[in-house]
């Protein structure tokens, strides 16, 4: 899935780690190293990196995940509900807010099968094959379990929710770790313009030292605004 810097703005990666050139702000062009658009490729991966931590989304407008795979063994006892409905798989999708599915896809040894095709949806679990609980992302599979393997359910489905401005209510918290994931990959790539880093760090802060402190910072910033999950529906 690929986005645009939206939760942050490139330029705001530079002001926030003071980046400086010859003495003066360091302002991103086309024609500066690094590039704006090559700091707008970090930030997008840390802000779809943060998405997937906290399970949320606040930009405007849905999202596509294709082919997100999961693996299912018969042996996975936690991801089996047993009730009046009989044997259930619960899959947790990596996002929630779900809006629509274009493929359920499950490996049947030497093929795929899809249930957005060839099933049926719906609550009512004694004659459906699935159903999903749009709000928390969770995935309830009744019938046609797939065959034993890794990665032998693939997914392909839209997400969020169209807000307005929603980038705006963000977290602050979370801003932060887009800015702490972002660096922790530019600071290996461009380490020079984090010169007052490595000066803070009293000598202790090599590049990857920094890149490993920032990346856990963030994300415990996304650990404590993860969603949880909503009660199984079927146990």
């Amino acid at each position: 899935m690929v986005t645009v810097a939206q939760y942050v703005e490139a330029q705001q990666i530079v002001d926030y780690f003071g980046w400086t050139k010859d003495g003066e702000q360091f302002i991103l062009t086309e024609d500066s190293v690094p590039s704006i658009a090559t700091v707008e490729e970090y930030v997008s991966a840390a802000e779809e990196e943060v998405e997937k931590e906290t399970r949320r989304n606040w930009r405007d407008g849905f999202k596509s995940v294709v082919d997100e795979y999961h693996s299912w063994s018969y042996r996975d006892q936690a991801m089996i509900r047993r009730g009046i409905y009989g044997n259930i798989i619960t899959i947790d999708l990596y996002y929630e807010n779900i809006q629509s599915f274009t493929k359920l896809e499950l490996w049947e040894g030497d093929t795929w099968k899809d249930l957005v095709i060839s099933g049926t949806e719906g609550q009512a679990m004694f004659n459906e094959d699935y159903f999903i609980d749009k709000k928390s992302g969770r995935l309830y599979i009744h019938t046609n379990f797939p065959s034993q393997g890794k990665d032998n359910i693939k997914l392909t489905y839209k997400y969020g929710e169209f807000v307005a401005a929603a980038a705006d209510d963000m977290p602050k918290p979370l801003k932060k770790a887009v800015y702490q994931l972002a660096g922790s990959e530019m600071v290996i790539t461009h380490g020079s313009l984090f010169q007052y880093a490595i000066e803070d760090s009293r000598g202790a802060g090599q590049y990857q030292q920094l890149s490993d402190n920032w990346r856990e910072q963030g994300y415990m910033q996304c650990d404590r605004h993860r969603s949880q999950k909503a009660y199984n529906l079927f146990s």
